[in-house]
């Protein structure tokens, strides 16, 4: 229970029972310079990726690989700014008197589906980075050999993949292989049992080498690109090549700035070593991780010379439409 006040010149917040590090006593987020940043990654998240799906799928020029693979990437990322959604809304909602609400919000049908949908999107988000790595690396390494490029029907079957490997890492906390319901935000963090020890290792395992992976296959990329001396590179590998090797460079290592710390403390909380408390780790769930789902639609899409071709011809059939249309 939540009694008195806790702002301005009121008595402070007293709770009953005594509140813990999965529950907080006034509100979910904290303080402001968690609750005010929530607000604006889910409105970048959603506006930012809805935008990306619209211009791609309304483009009349042809829909690619890239652009199949850029628009699952954009779902994926999309579904995180509804959780970051959901949670800057409970936030509001509940106030600061969240420990009145605390057991009904964590075991409710709400904060389930909202850490489904969390874990779906990362692990299908960084699923679809590692099948754009791949696909750019078969293109620019076999520049000569169309015969070797990743095939949009291969590209589909691999995301069908991609889509029940998330699916299923996000089912298995409602089946008691982990819990959604440990804290206030919904995130999988059971690691008192063996299983649920086995569960967050294995995620943050496979992200971890995924995020590896990635970036091993784009310093091969830049090598061949900017490095290699064959002249099959030099007369195929041109400037555009070499920009969207660096671009992707530095993408790979913001991803890798923004896994790093969470994959640390993560796996020394699972392997019994507690480098910081879960209240402080908030700061990482909340700002850290959703970051990425933020930045991929501005970093991946709408700095590339491929959408702003999009957005003309998009613009231009839609002006056309309405002219015919009036």
């Amino acid at each position: 229970m939540n009694l008195g006040g806790g702002y301005g010149g009121q008595s402070p917040v007293i709770c009953r029972p005594q509140p813990n590090e999965f529950t907080p006593c006034e509100n979910i987020l904290g303080d402001w310079y968690l609750r005010i940043p929530e607000w604006f990654m889910f409105i970048a998240a959603t506006i930012g990726n809805i935008l990306v799906l619209i211009v791609i799928y309304g483009s009349p020029l042809k829909f690619t690989i890239t652009k199949f693979l850029i628009c699952n990437l954009a779902i994926a990322d999309l579904c995180m700014g509804f959780y970051l959604g959901t949670m800057a809304t409970i936030d509001a909602i509940f106030a600061d008197n969240y420990a009145n609400f605390a057991i009904a919000w964590q075991l409710s049908a709400g904060c389930k589906l909202a850490g489904f949908i969390a874990v779906f999107s990362t692990e299908l988000s960084v699923y679809t980075l590692l099948m754009i790595t791949i696909e750019r690396y078969m293109v620019v390494t076999n520049a000569m050999y169309y015969k070797r490029h990743l095939k949009l029907r291969g590209a589909c079957i691999a995301m069908l993949i991609g889509w029940i490997f998330g699916l299923t890492l996000a089912t298995l906390p409602l089946l008691h292989v982990n819990s959604y319901s440990k804290t206030c935000i919904c995130l999988p963090s059971d690691i008192d049992t063996l299983v649920g020890k086995l569960y967050m290792a294995v995620i943050l395992t496979l992200n971890g080498m995924a995020t590896i992976l990635v970036m091993g296959c784009y310093l091969h990329i830049f090598y061949v690109v900017h490095y290699s001396n064959s002249a099959i590179t030099r007369n195929t590998a041109n400037r555009t090549d070499l920009i969207i090797a660096r671009r992707m460079l530095i993408l790979i290592f913001v991803d890798f700035l923004c896994w790093a710390p969470i994959a640390v403390f993560g796996l020394s909380a699972v392997f019994g070593l507690k480098l910081i408390s879960v209240s402080k780790a908030k700061f990482l769930m909340v700002f850290i991780f959703p970051l990425n789902s933020c930045m991929n639609p501005f970093l991946y899409t709408f700095f590339s010379k491929s959408f702003h071709k999009d957005c003309k011809a998009y613009w231009n059939c839609v002006h056309s439409k309405l002219r015919r249309d009036s």
